[in-house]
């Protein structure tokens, strides 16, 4: 059972590369995986199973949450927010996505200028732990 939702989980990473070319993040006992990127830069692949169409200043963040003894997603708290050079912040409501082989991501669209450097605040927790904080910045072409 094991060895085919890890071979499962594999070929969906292997077919969703644009999706999960990702960063990661290593919280003790879970790893976080997240990207940030143009939802025109998704492959259609990625864009159908996070729900999305591709538009123009529409970015697009994608969380992972994995177990690192089983290499099995993870289902837990993920808080994000993004800072704007401007000094605006918005939480951004994230949709809980389980793909056809019982991986689970988290996604959330938001609107970006050309250029503009992001700064995400993102708070996740998982298997039983408290939330942990990690900060990053993106600048979208």
């Amino acid at each position: 059972m094991i060895k085919r939702k890890l071979l499962a989980m594999m070929t969906l990473l292997l077919l969703s590369s644009a999706l999960w070319a990702a960063d990661s993040h290593d919280c003790g006992s879970f790893l976080l995986r997240y990207r940030v990127v143009a939802s025109d830069a998704l492959s259609l692949e990625s864009s159908q199973m996070l729900g999305v169409k591709a538009g123009p200043n529409t970015g697009i963040i994608n969380i992972m949450l994995l177990n690192k003894g089983t290499k099995e997603t993870l289902k837990g708290r993920v808080h994000v927010i993004i800072k704007r050079p401007s000094g605006l912040m918005k939480a951004l409501k994230l949709r809980v996505i389980n793909s056809p082989d019982d991986a689970l991501f988290y996604a959330a669209e938001f609107p970006f200028s050309e250029g503009e450097k992001l700064d995400f605040e993102l708070s996740v927790s998982a298997l039983g732990l408290p939330p942990q904080a990690f900060v990053f910045s993106k600048t979208l072409p």
